[in-house]
């Protein structure tokens, strides 16, 4: 039994990304200070570690590298479909020789904002005609169930009914508006005015989408807390935690033993 799991193709490839993630947790290096647009809505106390060069407290899994690659695959496989369905796309290069998919919308920019200057990078998964208007496209890899939420997200301030004793827009919010945040990055680095969230379900091989205009005051939240933590960064004082130590935010964060001051990898 134990040569035969020595040698399962499932276990060797879960083995090997293991490895991977390990050699690249041995090899952590401190980043650039430069603001990611996926990190528009995220924790600041987050990204505050990730910017002062602090090591993720445990290697990213194999599981977890195995959720990654598998949507990747997702992306390319939707814009594939849409070029075969005749969408008019665009900020991308579709190679049919190859099969490979290469975004050409990404770049950084230096911003001035509430008194602090710093780079913002991003990368769109490209862009789509709808109607008349050109659109950054944004593919995401979740359940169905997720666009729910991210509908009521883009309609905050509707009124709503309560789920479970919380009102569905606020769950929404702390989930999902990082999305919109991440896209008004996008679009207004870019010049784009509209974007299209297309949410991938892959364990029901479905698809959803939600087209709308970029709102400025979604940039402009995001440029706040980017200053914010920029500031931070000067003063090597770190944020306020933003979420419960038992929240889903927490449970997924590389640094979630070390804001929580736990064993070796706590704070001092």
């Amino acid at each position: 039994m134990e040569d035969l799991m020595k040698h399962d193709p499932c276990t060797r490839v879960k083995d090997h990304l293991e490895d991977i993630s390990n050699n690249e947790h041995a090899l952590h290096k401190p980043p650039p200070i430069r603001f990611r647009a996926s990190e528009g809505g995220a924790c600041s106390l987050a990204v505050w570690f990730r910017l002062m060069g602090f090591k993720p407290d445990y290697p990213f899994s194999g599981r977890g590298r195995l959720i990654t690659n598998d949507g990747d695959v997702a992306h390319d496989v939707v814009r594939w479909q849409m070029q075969a369905a005749g969408c008019e796309l665009f900020d991308l290069d579709l190679n049919d020789a190859t099969g490979e998919v290469t975004e050409t919308n990404f770049g950084r920019k230096e911003v001035e904002w509430n008194g602090e200057t710093f780079e913002v990078t991003w990368r769109s998964d490209g862009g789509v005609v709808i109607g008349e208007d050109r659109c950054t496209l944004e593919i995401k890899s979740l359940d169905g169930w997720s666009f729910k939420y991210i509908n009521d997200a883009h309609l905050l301030g509707k009124a709503m009914k309560y789920l479970r004793g919380k009102p569905p827009y606020k769950r929404a919010y702390n989930k999902y508006m990082k999305f919109f945040y991440q896209q008004a990055i996008t679009g207004t680095m870019s010049g784009i005015e509209n974007a299209y969230l297309l949410l991938k379900d892959r364990s029901m091989c479905d698809m959803f989408g939600l087209k709308y205009k970029i709102k400025p005051a979604d940039f402009e939240y995001a440029m706040d807390g980017f200053a914010f933590v920029n500031e931070r960064l000067r003063t090597g004082e770190p944020p306020m935690q933003e979420y419960t130590e038992k929240s889903k935010p927490c449970s997924f964060c590389p640094f979630r033993d070390r804001c929580w001051k736990k064993g070796d990898h706590a704070v001092s």
